[in-house]
This record gives structure tokens, C-alpha cells and sequence, in this order.
């Protein structure tokens, strides 16, 4: 196993648990416009930290015209991605909306063939077709079964999974232009942080409560962990390898939602998940 893959897989494993801790959060009553602005100071603290840390054991971090131009733009996409996500956890279940959001690499990869110059394969086609696949058997039967509030969460999750995809676009390229990761994840955090506290103060949501300054700090250094080891894996391999891998996420995410939170386990939601497997199998291949 290539450390490229290493790399993906640890992202991965990051994220799913990052999903888990934000359903847990929804469930205890708490808005995504309160959690956001506190995760983003974790988050912001942590890459400080980390970057202080490089300086001084002599490492050295490029902040490009790119980091600037791609990291920017592609922080507050995150943020609107994540808060529509959010939103739409609480409508539906995360074993179903966390699967559909991280099968925005479809979009990543997408794009990756139409502008990074990123070679199309028979593996990659058939990767992409198991993909729309996974997403029906996921959320067809959902919105049947729950009706108009279910068909909301799913249209939110639709979005915030394409604009997730182009911001995947969008860091590859910054790293193409020679940025470095933690400089990257820095910018980025300026474009995210300062969306997320505007949005949180024209709420009136930022006074913090003893969830949020319980959870946003886990949420914080999980995301750190996911974004650092996603940039590695992209900058060492194309992202329409990579980035596929790392969004096996929402496979650990519902396997844990349906063990810890007591999510109802179905066969569509089985044959969802196989076929997203597949997916990302296929993707790799």
C-alpha cells in the first residue's frame, strides 16, 4: 500500500468520526450558526499552532499568489457546505445525508478530468456510475418514507455536496501552484472563519454553551486532521484517485450512527453503502 493511500485512509477515518460528533451536537439542540464560529477558532488555533511549530524546528511554508487566489474562495465554500450539510442532518439521518455529502468527489473528479487535465479511465466511468448508484439507494427510500421534511434535508445535502466538490477542485490547484499545506489550511480558515462568524453574530448565536465549547474543540482538531492529511494525499497523487478515497468517510460514518446513535439499518441503506464501496474501489483501480 502506497503512503499516498495511507494518507487518504487517515483522512477518511477523521472525517467520519467529524461526522458522528456533528450529529451528536444536532441532536443536543445545538445550531450549526453557534458550533461553526467556536469550531473554526479550534481549528484556527490548532494550524496556527502547528505552523509556529514548523517555523521553529526550521521547516518552511510557501504562501503562494495560489494559496491566496484558490484558498480564500475555497474556505468560505467550506463553510457553506458544511452549514448546509448541517442543516440537513436535522431532517434525516446521518447514515443517509453523511454518505450522499461525501460523495461530492464525483463532482471533484468531474471537474479534475475537465480542467486539472487529469486522465479518464474505464475504472474511473464505472466508479462514477456506482456512485449515482449509491446516492438513489440512499435517499429514494428516505424521502418516501418521511416525506417533505426528508425531501429538504436531501435537496441541502445535494447542494452543500457540489459546492464541497468544487472547493476539493479548487485546493488541488492551489497545491499544484506550489502552496503548502499548512498555508493552505490557514487561508482557507481565514475565508471559512470569517463567513462563520458574521453568520453566527447576525444570528445572535455566539455566545457559546457548554456543548459547543465541549465538542467544537474535538470537531476542530478532527477537521485539522482530515484537511492536513487530504492535502498530503493530493499533492503526492491526482485528485480523482486520492480524493475519492478519502470520502470512504461516510461508509465508518453510517456503520458508527447505526451502532452508537441507534439508526434504523436497512437494505437500501446496505445496498447504498455496497455500492458506494464500489465506488470508491473502482475510482482507486
Amino acid at each position: 500500500m502506497s503512503f499516498t493511500i495511507v494518507l487518504a485512509l487517515g483522512s477518511m477515518i477523521a472525517v467520519a468520526i467529524s461526522d458522528l460528533v456533528y450529529k451528536m451536537v444536532q441532536r443536543k439542540s445545538i445550531t450549526s450558526s453557534s458550533f461553526m464560529p467556536y469550531q473554526f477558532l479550534s481549528f484556527s488555533a490548532l494550524v496556527l499552532a502547528v505552523w509556529g511549530v514548523k517555523v521553529l524546528l526550521g521547516g518552511s511554508e510557501s504562501v503562494v499568489a495560489g494559496t491566496w487566489q484558490y484558498g480564500l474562495p475555497s474556505g468560505i465554500g467550506a463553510f457553506v457546505a458544511m452549514l448546509l450539510f448541517l442543516q440537513s442532518l436535522r431532517d434525516g439521518d446521518a447514515s443517509v445525508n453523511a454518505p450522499i455529502f461525501r460523495l461530492n468527489f464525483v463532482v471533484t473528479v468531474m471537474a479534475a478530468f475537465a480542467f486539472l487535465g487529469e486522465s479518464l479511465t474505464v475504472w474511473k466511468s464505472v466508479g462514477i456510475l456506482l456512485a449515482i448508484l449509491s446516492v438513489l439507494c440512499l435517499a429514494s427510500p428516505a424521502i418516501l418514507r418521511k416525506g417533505v421534511g426528508n425531501r429538504r434535508a436531501f435537496s441541502l445535502v445535494l447542494a452543500g455536496a457540489l459546492l464541497f466538490g468544487i472547493v476539493g477542485v479548487l485546493s488541488k490547484r492551489a497545491i499544484d501552484l506550489g502552496s503548502s499545506t499548512i498555508a493552505l489550511a490557514a487561508i482557507q480558515s481565514v475565508g471559512f472563519g470569517s463567513v462563520a462568524i458574521m453568520y453566527a453574530i447576525s444570528k445572535g448565536a455566539m455566545r457559546p454553551s457548554r456543548v459547543i465549547l465541549r465538542y467544537a474543540p474535538v470537531v476542530g482538531f478532527l477537521q485539522l486532521v482530515f484537511i492536513l492529511l487530504l492535502f498530503e494525499s493530493l499533492r503526492r497523487g491526482d485528485a480523482s484517485v486520492t480524493y475519492p478515497i478519502t470520502q470512504l468517510s461516510f461508509v465508518l460514518t453510517a456503520v458508527l450512527a447505526v451502532l452508537l446513535l441507534k439508526e434504523t439499518a436497512s437494505v437500501s441503506k446496505f445496498a447504498g453503502l455496497c455500492f458506494a464501496i464500489a465506488a470508491v474501489v473502482a475510482l482507486a483501480l
